[in-house]
């Protein structure tokens, strides 16, 4: 089952994602995640920091992917995830495994399944599971 998930994400990668993105390694997603803008007010003073928009769009534009094609299973409590969180998400992994030289997609997707696991196989949809262990809480 574990060969055709990586299929299915690897197709799925492939029909949204542009190819130079797809064969990009984890080092040169993490080059562009490093780089920030960053805003100053009249006095030179730092205001803000934003992530830059490659990342944030390869980060959760491969979150929205894999939790279509039912990879992955996010809480529905929340709002999804943004571009810092999952950024986080994938240096906890990285640093976690030790990961070099690996594609960025597999080293996403391995983070995101880490993180948003389906807590057993045969759940059906994760969404209305969700629902229904809330329900048998209260």
């Amino acid at each position: 089952m574990g060969t055709v998930r990586a299929i299915v994400v690897a197709l799925a990668l492939t029909a949204v994602i542009p190819s130079t993105a797809i064969s990009q390694t984890l080092e040169s997603l993490q080059t562009r995640c490093a780089q920030k803008t960053l805003a100053y007010n009249r006095d030179g003073i730092q205001i803000a920091e934003a992530m830059n928009d490659y990342c944030r769009g390869f980060l959760e534009g491969t979150f929205t992917i894999m939790e279509r094609a039912r990879l992955i299973c996010p809480s529905t409590a929340e709002a999804p995830p943004d571009g810092t969180v999952l950024l986080s998400v994938l240096s906890t992994y990285v640093g976690d495994q030790k990961l070099k030289g690996v594609d960025a997609a597999e080293a996403v997707s391995r983070a995101y399944q880490r993180a948003y696991a389906w807590k057993a196989a045969s759940m059906g949809d994760c969404h209305s599971h969700a629902a229904k262990s809330k329900a048998k809480e209260r």
